[in-house]
């Protein structure tokens, strides 16, 4: 056991190490400019018309203030500041050290790189306090380490993946709590929270799992209820301030609405107004030969698209492989690859599936008897259930949004980033029961799903490495 053990560590130490390297070269042959979201571009002030998070970053590098203006009148402004202010002060130290500013602006990645990796580490944490082992923690952790969405989070220079770690971060911390409720756990819980709002506000979503585990904790309580109550308290000074002052500020000095998300045009290209709610969550419908793709686009230009995906989950499984980009798409190797790709996921999913329905089967069964979800799992019932309620107010959250703002970009698979994680502790659970069942089908299946998960993951390291 011992042995096994120290392999499967090194295993995945091998894993993660793969997963880094591979975040490397992505940013090193993507650059600053490529596959970006509402970047603009750098070198061009607010009062020349500068826009996007470009700008929102170079702001507070030459000038060392929050905006004195409504942040609705440049675009991205709108966003909590810490990624930006990060991002600038970063900037600040490497020119201090006589670093060029053009390549300075090229080591924002360093910063992006190291969120991403760390999502890695978080995510083994949540795995290891979720009790996966072996090989179906090997497999979550690799599609983790060298799942697509976190290698393009690794060059994306905006402020998702800096909300994404520190909402992760917030699940491992919530978890500590959990396990032994003292202030300095509770403290860090607020902190982990507050900054990943102040990084996109939806970081703040996390607390309505982490709502259920303060409730389950003042029931099942290990320290008195005042005691609990004054953590409470402690929780709500620190994590409120922290993650609303900037809302309250804008609110207060500009009128701007709490929660303010800006809107496109009806007139867009991109507008999915138009398709009825059947269509956004029934139509599969095939439209061409890159179908893999989140969206089609000709030869000639990345964002000339022929047609846009307005399937709300076919849409998030599309982004959450290519994002929003058109990769390799003069190559039919490349195209038969995203295919491959692309049914490795589905397949996947299909696993994580079954876990989830399994996990919430004995967790409903476990009324009666709790031991006995104690013997099969080796955890209690509350992080599990906190993982199903965060998926469930991922998705919900995810698909109220696409109604509300109804264009093609509010599909994309990075503003529920965390869901990955999830998925990949049902597909986990799924294959943890596979191999205690035992059985001849439940071996084939494991089987199955081991050469799946290998697949997928060679496929995502080829194809975003050599497609350029």
């Amino acid at each position: 056991l011992l042995l096994n053990a120290m392999t499967h560590k090194r295993a995945i130490i091998l894993i993660f190490g793969f997963g880094f390297l591979l975040r490397l070269v992505y940013i090193l042959y993507t650059g600053i400019l490529v596959r970006q979201h509402d970047l603009s571009s750098f070198g061009t002030p607010v009062e020349a018309g500068g826009k996007g998070h470009a700008t929102y970053i170079e702001y507070f590098y030459e000038r060392f203030r929050l905006p004195d203006f409504d942040v609705r009148r440049v675009f991205q402004f709108y966003h909590p500041p810490l990624h930006h202010m990060i991002s600038a002060l970063w900037l600040r130290l490497q020119t201090g050290l006589g670093i060029e500013y053009a390549a300075a602006l090229e080591n924002l990645q360093i910063l992006t790189l190291f969120y991403s990796s760390a999502c890695m580490l978080l995510s083994y944490r949540i795995f290891g306090y979720l009790k996966l082992k072996g090989a179906a923690l090997i497999a979550a952790c690799a599609v983790i380490a060298v799942h697509p969405t976190f290698l393009m989070l690794a060059g994306s220079v905006n402020n998702d993946i800096l909300c994404i770690t520190l909402v992760l971060a917030s699940v491992v911390a919530a978890f500590r709590w959990y396990e032994k409720p003292t202030f300095p756990r509770i403290i860090l819980l607020a902190l982990c929270i507050g900054l990943a709002m102040m990084a996109k506000l939806s970081g703040g979503i996390v607390a309505i799992a982490v709502a259920l585990l303060m409730l389950l904790r003042l029931i099942y309580r290990k320290i008195s209820v005042k005691r609990l109550l004054a953590q409470y308290t402690v929780f709500g000074v620190i994590c409120i301030p922290t993650a609303l002052w900037w809302q309250i500020r804008n609110l207060v000095l500009f009128d701007v609405p709490l929660g303010y998300v800006p809107r496109l045009s009806e007139s867009a290209d991109q507008y999915l107004g138009n398709y009825s709610v059947w269509e956004r969550f029934f139509d599969f419908s095939m439209r061409t030969p890159w179908d893999a793709y989140q969206a089609s686009a000709t030869y000639q230009t990345l964002y000339g698209y022929e047609f846009f995906e307005h399937n709300i989950f076919y849409g998030a499984l599309k982004s959450s492989l290519f994002g929003e980009y058109y990769i390799g798409k003069n190559s039919p190797i490349f195209s038969g690859l995203a295919a491959v790709l692309f049914y490795a996921r589905i397949l996947m999913f299909a696993g994580a599936v079954v876990g989830a329905v399994y996990l919430i089967y004995k967790l409903v069964r476990s009324i009666r008897k709790p031991q006995a979800f104690l013997e099969e799992f080796g955890t209690g019932r509350a992080l599990p259930c906190f993982m199903l309620l965060f998926e469930a107010a991922l998705l919900v959250t995810y698909v109220q949004f696409c109604f509300a703002y109804p264009h093609f970009c509010s599909m994309d698979m990075r503003y529920i980033v965390p869901v990955l994680v999830i998925h990949a502790f049902f597909f986990g659970i799924f294959l943890q029961k596979m191999q205690k069942k035992g059985t001849r089908s439940a071996r084939i299946l494991c089987w199955c799903a081991g050469i799946v998960t290998a697949v997928f993951c060679i496929g995502s390291a080829c194809f975003y490495v050599f497609a350029v």
